[in-house]
């Protein structure tokens, strides 16, 4: 599976977030997975082909076509996901605009794979990239159950 899991930010923008099969970011990102998953939201929704899962009511297409985050809640987690079954072959490409400071409270968490679509859970294993746990980082974590 792949999951674009955000944390604590407002006005952040996808743009293309999936273009030929996964990556998520998520939220405000542009993903190339090749031939499993493909979705650049030029349809105008993420409700169909693919289905995107999650806290739906977060998240938006904007006239742009680009997805984004529609949550305003301090300290809340948030999240899209869908299947993919050849995460441990393939390539991500994201684009991401963060319109808030990152800091060690205030990040995205972008899921590569995870066991579970819901990346809430805490037994959920799985790869992300962190954007903003300081300024300028962007790194790829492991995260055990």
């Amino acid at each position: 599976m792949a999951f674009i899991p955000f944390r604590n930010m407002q006005n952040l923008t996808i743009n293309n977030l999936l273009q030929k099969k996964l990556w998520i970011i998520c939220c405000f990102c542009n993903c190339v997975v090749w031939g499993q998953v493909s979705d650049n939201f030029s349809d105008g929704n993420f409700t169909s082909d693919p289905l995107w899962t999650g806290n739906t009511t977060d998240w938006i297409v904007n006239t742009e076509l680009q997805l984004q985050s529609n949550n305003t809640v301090a300290n809340s987690n948030f999240y899209l996901s869908t299947a993919n079954a050849k995460a441990t072959a393939a390539q991500w490409d994201f684009w991401v605009r963060l319109a808030f400071n990152p800091s060690g409270s205030n990040f995205v968490d972008v899921y590569l794979t995870a066991s579970n679509s819901n990346i809430t859970l805490a037994n959920t294993t799985g790869y992300f990239v962190r954007l903003g746990d300081t300024p300028d980082e962007v790194s790829l974590y492991r995260k055990d159950a």
